[in-house]
């Protein structure tokens, strides 16, 4: 990497904070309801703002101009809570202006996929100045203001009962404790040769999703690498555990050497996404399962998402 050794950790947690950012926007599609992407946008937004705040302020390198992949397919923005107010500096008496949670994060993946593209082909310098000026004069404007937005619409409550609830008697206002209420367990394998049949024929399972480089997408370019992608979820009260094994167990034919083959030819990347609608929900994995998730990428992503 052409930036210095000591900013190496920096630049590999910015880099894994925008690949996550753009894949939520990638898939949010998929996702069942608006509060889901609500919370998921703000988890990832809020790790892409500390890792941009972290990255090393470097010189540019060459003068060419960086080139995005464009657009995420398929993306449904955020419904009713998408317009907010805001206003442009908070410093200056001035008038409100409409933002647009939808926009923003257009915007925002847009600034990081240009410096993502850069980043694979190997300018590393580029990437990191293009990341860097844009979080103090775009991306980063854009991403405050919707994590003020996303703050509210996640946390919003109504401020009296409804016609269904009784006036008399104690309110619940938070709810602590008990199961986390669902999760999912993912292994993505990706690169620019996947062969989904293979890898399908290899582990014993077929694919939940899966596309080829090259494939076109409803919107924007066509995707430039394969991916081969398993999901097993699960809900209270079935926990962390339970889904963990379940996941394993549908991969029958995935031994050491197999996930050894896979890893040496494409990126594997095991997430565990927890859902929780209440406060200090907690779980236990035990030694065994972690080792034998651990063991298919080389380290297992937790990412916890709240209400």
């Amino acid at each position: 990497m052409s930036t210095e050794p000591k900013h190496d950790a920096e630049v590999r947690a910015f880099v894994a904070a925008a690949k996550d950012f753009c894949e939520f926007m990638d898939t949010a599609s998929s996702l069942e309801n608006v509060s889901k992407r609500l919370r998921m946008g703000r988890h990832c937004l809020a790790k892409l703002v500390a890792a941009g705040s972290a990255l090393p302020v470097v010189d540019v390198m060459t003068n060419k101009i960086l080139v995005g992949d464009g657009s995420p397919p398929d993306w449904p923005g955020f419904g009713p809570h998408d317009l907010y107010w805001k206003v442009f500096d908070p410093y200056v008496d001035e008038e409100r202006v409409a933002g647009s949670l939808s926009d923003d994060f257009l915007d925002i993946y847009c600034d990081l996929e240009r410096g993502l593209v850069a980043f694979e082909e190997g300018e590393h310098q580029d990437a990191v100045w293009e990341w860097r000026f844009h979080f103090d004069h775009h991306w980063g404007e854009h991403a405050v203001d919707a994590l003020r937005a996303l703050q509210r619409a996640c946390t919003a409550t109504t401020d009296g009962p409804t016609d269904a609830e009784s006036t008399e008697g104690p309110r619940v206002l938070v709810k602590t404790g008990g199961l986390v209420e669902e999760t999912k367990i993912s292994i993505g394998i990706h690169g620019p040769d996947v062969d989904c049949a293979a890898i399908s024929e290899l582990l014993g399972v077929e694919a939940t999703s899966q596309h080829r480089a090259g494939e076109p997408r409803k919107v924007g370019p066509p995707r430039r690498e394969g991916g081969w992608l398993f999901t097993v979820e699960g809900k209270a009260p079935s926990g962390p555990e339970e889904v963990a094994e379940e996941f394993l167990r549908a991969l029958p034919s995935a031994d050491d050497a197999s996930w050894a083959a896979l890893r040496a030819k494409h990126r594997l990347r095991v997430k565990v996404a927890m859902f929780l609608s209440g406060w200090n929900r907690g779980y236990e994995m035990s030694e065994v399962v972690l080792r034998r998730l651990a063991g298919i990428s080389g380290s297992v992503d937790f990412d916890i998402y709240a209400d």
